[in-house]
């Protein structure tokens, strides 16, 4: 069995009023098909609000993971066209912040995203627990 725990933490660099978000998915992979890598899971339990700011800004995203074995990934879904351009990120224990969400306008207002994370282990990994404190940080882009 292979368990992924998320702690996530939102900040922003100028209003923490702006960031929100819900914490604490997990996702639990304990199925494969026969000769073939672990099935990917994905858990999309999580979301995240942002506003504009009085400048176009960005989200970026960090993790920390101790002893970190197996793969992570994290990609926002549900912003519409307008309220910034999200990419999926690799999260990888120690990682710089990376652009999550960028070109979010000076109008945006308590939009709200998915936050879609897929685990997605190798038989090579082997079992075992990995427990990310993911941070989203909002700043000037």
């Amino acid at each position: 069995m292979i368990c992924f725990g998320l702690t996530i933490i939102a900040s922003s660099g100028l209003d923490a009023q702006t960031l929100s978000g819900t914490a604490n998915p997990a996702i639990t992979i304990n199925a494969a098909v026969a000769g073939s890598e672990p099935t990917p899971k994905t858990n999309t339990g999580s979301k995240i609000t942002y506003s504009g700011k009085t400048f176009i800004s960005k989200i970026t995203v960090s993790t920390v993971c101790a002893s970190q074995k197996f793969d992570l990934s994290v990609l926002a879904t549900g912003v519409t066209s307008g309220h910034g351009s999200p990419v999926s990120v690799t999260l990888l224990n120690g990682m710089l912040a990376a652009d999550f969400i960028t070109s979010i306008p000076i109008s945006a207002s308590q939009i709200t995203a998915t936050l879609q994370y897929t685990a997605a282990p190798q038989f090579s990994d082997g079992a075992g627990i990995d427990t990310h404190t993911v941070t989203y940080t909002q700043v000037l882009q």
